[in-house]
């Protein structure tokens, strides 16, 4: 018996509805975000940092009361 199956398509964040789960579910206090989604995560946030705007990307998101905020510690970890 063969099967077939269908695939759908994948969201920047490997889901087929992009960032949905966590942009939906907000139950979260903060994520860790990895290559290849610290660019592809920044639509979904309601504000980012000065840091992560002019490097553009993110690397954490912490919830605050169901609003997203990004940031990249990054840069800050590498000057140190």
């Amino acid at each position: 018996m063969e099967t077939t199956r269908k695939s759908r398509p994948r969201g920047p964040m490997g889901h087929g509805g992009g960032m949905r789960p966590v942009e939906k579910a907000k139950d979260f206090k903060g994520i860790n975000v990895t290559i290849p989604y610290k660019q592809a995560v920044i639509p979904f946030l309601d504000e980012i940092d000065e840091a992560a705007k002019e490097i553009g990307a993110v690397n954490t998101v912490v919830n605050r009361g169901g609003k997203l905020f990004g940031y990249n510690t990054d840069f800050g970890g590498l000057k140190a």
